[in-house]
């Protein structure tokens, strides 16, 4: 006898999404602050009548909107509709997750790779999503914010610290000019009274001629007073110009070492401004989105695939290196420089790579000449960082891709297509 079994039936179907009036009233500061833009936020409000006061501040009129976007209106539909239009391929892509588990595993593979804006709208609105999930990713965009400003505030205590330090050599520089101008001055006064003396010494000649005719008298001692007197000034004069002379060779070397001090802080404080403009610009694609990239002075860092090695650093800092390089569409690989990879792993990782980079201050010396020198040999691009910096990566990555200046070795790697 057939016995017939019945096909499971299949789960049932997810709840629709949530509209943004429909979400816990926490979630709206952190969904109207991280998956839009303040441009994009006024210009929404704009459009279902809602113009803020001349003199309100940013702060003002995000809390106002974060108040009103609980009520169902026509406001908060048209901000709904805005972010779902922003963020659909990210809306698309969560649409597999059919509960908690894989949703939960979406979240989590977005954060690693820090993109952040739109699986966030996406995971808060998602049928499958519960409260704790929300509660989740709420705590994880909250603590990269602060993790973001700490990052800020490092490379502005850089950038202030360079900044004082050129104010200083100017300083220094102008001081040590004025000396110079005072002693040019006292030199050619010391000029004048040599001649003066040499003049004095010319008239000698005659002076001994009267001595002779007055060897008896009191004429004769008083005129060889004064030729001892002249030539005893003459010498003095002498010894005064040549060491005038040597103290201005000194003044002239110091400034020298000045000026180069200040050519040298100089480059300082524009690769620390550069650190900090690349680091502002991959914050700004981490918490911002596309559309606030775009309304950046500096442009997000596209590696268009590029495969990136780091050579060197710390440990404790690869996944975040590994997570910026991700976020800006390139490939990441990482050797420690010598300490826990040996020698011929390292030929392997750079053979892989289109890009190499070599933190000066936190590499061996052998491993970081072995790089430079295989990446001469590949034609392969080199970019020495000045530090173990994420700002100092995030710096080193706009030079290869050829946004301030070129790398040491074999030009900026493949084009974007």
């Amino acid at each position: 006898m057939c016995v017939l079994r019945a096909e499971p039936a299949p789960p049932p179907a997810p709840r629709r999404r949530l509209r943004l009036w429909e979400l816990t009233p926490g979630l709206h500061c952190a969904v109207l602050g991280t998956c839009l833009s303040f441009a994009e936020l006024v210009k929404t409000g704009r459009k279902a009548g809602i113009v803020p006061e001349p003199d309100a501040t940013d702060y003002e009129v995000h809390a106002w909107f974060v108040q009103h976007a609980g009520e169902p209106s026509p406001l908060t539909r048209l901000l709904h509709k805005r972010l779902d239009r922003a963020w659909r391929a990210a809306i698309d892509s969560a649409r597999a997750a059919r509960d908690e588990t894989a949703l939960a595993a979406y979240w989590s593979r977005a954060v690693a790779r820090g993109d952040i804006p739109g699986p966030f709208w996406a995971t808060v609105t998602h049928p499958a999503a519960t409260d704790d999930l929300r509660a989740e990713a709420y705590g994880d965009v909250h603590m990269l914010s602060h993790r973001m400003g700490s990052a800020n505030r490092d490379a502005s205590k850089r950038l202030r610290a360079a900044e004082a330090e050129r104010d200083d050599l100017g300083r220094r520089l102008a001081d040590a000019t004025r000396r110079l101008d005072r002693h040019a001055l006292e030199k050619e006064a010391l000029e004048d009274r040599l001649r003066t003396a040499e003049a004095g010494t010319a008239a000698l000649p005659d002076l001994e001629a009267r001595l002779r005719s007055f060897e008896n008298g009191d004429l004769h001692r008083g005129l060889s007073g004064e030729r001892d007197a002249a030539r005893a000034a003459l010498e003095d004069a002498r010894l005064s110009r040549d060491a005038e002379a040597r103290r201005n060779e000194t003044l002239e070397r110091e400034i020298a070492a000045l000026r180069r001090e200040r050519e040298d802080a100089a480059a300082r404080l524009r690769e620390a401004e550069g650190e900090r403009a690349a680091l502002e610009a991959v914050l700004s694609a981490g918490i911002g989105g596309r559309a606030s990239v775009a309304e950046a002075d500096t442009p997000a860092i596209d590696l268009c695939g590029r495969r990136i090695a780091y050579v060197g650093g710390r440990e404790a800092a690869v996944r975040h290196f590994r997570a910026l390089v991700e976020s800006a569409n390139g490939q990441f690989a990482h050797h420690d420089g010598g300490v826990e990879d040996g020698a011929t792993r390292l030929d392997r990782v750079l053979g892989q790579a289109d890009v190499v980079l070599c933190p000066i201050d936190c590499v061996s010396h052998s491993a970081c000449l072995r790089a430079k020198k295989f990446c001469k040999r590949a034609a392969k691009t080199f970019v020495p960082l000045r530090s173990a910096s994420l700002s100092s990566l995030a710096a080193g990555l706009r030079r290869a891709v050829g946004g301030e200046g070129a790398a040491e070795e074999g030009g900026a790697g493949p084009p974007c297509h």
